[in-house]
């Protein structure tokens, strides 16, 4: 029975030590000249022979506060999924009696107001060099990068076409170019949910307007959530556990595919 118990043990130990690390350092490159630090995770077997599977891929966008030029990445530590990850969390999520392992990239930005086509180039070096399931592409990201995400659904409707969901929190204001252009978030049926404070009084009431707007076009495909809070908070809606909202974002991500 002590030799039945060790083996498990071993072989329990060799698996974990085979799972790859939860955070891990990458470069998105876009050209000779340009080019993104950022944390990533991949799914435990990914590196294995055997693995031929493709996962769903989420991709979270800082704010202005965790910017930095190349190889500062350590500024991203204290909020949304590099904190968790940090925290030795594996991005593995259970829908519909079925667990899905995540791909999950968190590029850094120089100042954090990313442009659309640059959203859409770091999508495609990653759906180029990664096994990602194109029918589960996610998008969330706090401040600043709650707007990268609105402003990349509403840059056009290929865009949005990619996406399945996005949970942008505390997005700051987006131009009337983006506003104008909700209809291919409801074109796409990309599922929406932001979360924001409710004493973050410059963005609270925009936000309401642009879940609104959404619905206006597509009934109920916009959630809105409002917390405690200001411009900040933000763990808490990220959190992979069940302390503050069940599902949690990630297992709400997990409802919808393309």
């Amino acid at each position: 029975m002590k030799n039945f118990l060790l083996i498990i043990a071993v072989v329990f130990v060799f698996a974990a030590c085979n799972c790859g690390p939860k955070l891990q350092r990458t470069t998105i490159v876009y050209d000779a000249h340009h080019l993104d630090s950022s944390w990533v995770q991949l799914p435990c077997n990914y590196a294995k022979a055997s693995d031929t599977s493709h996962y769903p891929l989420l991709v979270f966008f800082h704010g202005i506060g965790e910017a930095a030029n190349d190889g500062g990445l350590n500024v991203m530590l204290t909020l949304g999924p590099p904190k968790y990850m940090a925290d030795s969390i594996r991005f593995s999520f259970a829908n519909a009696n079925k667990i899905y392992n995540f791909i999950v990239f968190c590029p850094q930005d120089f100042d954090g107001y990313r442009t659309p086509q640059n959203v859409n180039a770091i999508l495609d070096y990653i759906v180029a060099h990664y096994r990602v399931d194109q029918s589960r592409i996610y998008l969330t990201g706090l401040s600043a990068g709650a707007r990268n995400c609105l402003n990349y659904v509403t840059e056009s409707q290929a865009y949005a076409n990619r996406i399945a969901a996005i949970v942008p929190m505390s997005s700051i204001v987006m131009d009337a170019a983006h506003t104008s252009h909700f209809n291919y978030v409801a074109n796409a049926n990309v599922h929406t949910r932001i979360f924001i404070g409710t004493s973050d009084a410059t963005n609270l009431s925009n936000n309401q307007t642009y879940a609104n707007a959404i619905n206006a076009l597509s009934p109920g495909l916009a959630e809105f959530t409002t917390y405690a809070g200001g411009h900040c908070c933000w763990n808490g809606p990220y959190s992979t556990n069940h302390d503050f909202y069940n599902p949690n974002i990630y297992e709400w991500m997990l409802q919808f595919h393309k």
